[in-house]
């Protein structure tokens, strides 16, 4: 038989808020950084890696060509439907 144990506290619902979304945030810190050198990558190393700007990114976004994940704030991208879409992109322009 397991046995529950209960805590109750008292907490201010803002202070609740907070606690949950700093949690939150660090677990995704976590596995951002366990992604970053292998299957995400941020805007930025997606511009260098392709050699384009930031504006022509976020067209090709637009227009369905790149998908975008926003996680929070901050965007990325999957290094594995990079490498998909230019190998689409050279099949085609070949």
């Amino acid at each position: 038989m397991i046995v529950k144990k209960e805590i109750f506290i008292n907490i201010d619902i803002l202070d609740l808020e907070n606690l949950i979304r700093n949690c939150v945030h660090d677990e995704i810190q976590k596995i951002v950084k366990n992604n970053e050198n292998s299957e995400l990558m941020k805007a930025i190393e997606v511009c260098e890696y392709l050699k384009i700007s930031k504006v022509t990114l976020f067209k090709w976004m637009r227009k369905g060509k790149i998908i975008g994940y926003h996680l929070g704030t901050r965007l990325f991208f999957k290094r594995s439907e990079i490498v998909n879409a230019l190998i689409e992109w050279s099949s085609k322009n070949g």
